[in-house]
């Protein structure tokens, strides 16, 4: 990722900052970069937990399983989408 900076500031407890301080030095990276990499690490585990979903092998083959059913019909889901489909939504506001 690269393009314009933003400013994000952090506040922690001063037992641990050295700490902090010695992780980065470690890493041979500034501050900064080290806990914009911590955070974005962190964003990524929560964001990943949000929007991907991991099934085990079986509940993979019973899925698969389900979307081979042929689909079942339903009366008034059938009604509502022809009542929409007639709908003029071509208005101008």
């Amino acid at each position: 990722m690269s393009g314009a900076k933003v400013r994000i500031q952090v506040r922690v407890d001063a037992e641990v900052a050295p700490w902090i301080r010695e992780a980065t030095f470690l890493a041979g990276k500034s501050v900064s970069a080290f806990m914009a990499d911590a955070a974005l690490s962190r964003a990524d585990e929560i964001l990943d937990a949000q929007h991907v979903t991991h099934l085990s092998a079986e509940e993979f083959d019973r899925l698969v399983a389900w979307l081979d059913e042929p689909p079942v019909v339903i009366p008034a889901l059938q009604r509502a989408f022809a009542a929409y489909k007639s709908l003029d939504l071509s208005r101008d506001s």
